[in-house]
């Protein structure tokens, strides 16, 4: 397990494109995953790239289109 400040989830997952504030707040609402220790929150590398990993595959699946005799057509 590998605890990470919002900071260095930055730096590590999003390269700076967003801000500090942004990953708090997306902690906040639960769209990522976090943990609170205290009033601070922290991120576990290795859930993060999980759940990132898994947020990619879905985001890629398509469906096939079938034809009548329900064969799918791959191009």
């Amino acid at each position: 397990m590998k605890l990470m400040t919002a900071n260095e989830t930055v730096e590590t997952f999003f390269a700076g494109s967003e801000s500090y504030q942004t990953i708090l707040n997306m902690a906040r609402s639960k769209q990522i995953p976090c943990a609170r220790i205290g009033k601070r929150i922290f991120f576990d590398k290795d859930v993060l790239e999980q759940f990132f990993s898994q947020k990619m595959a879905e985001s890629i699946q398509i469906e096939l289109p079938t034809s009548k005799n329900g064969i799918q057509r791959i191009d």
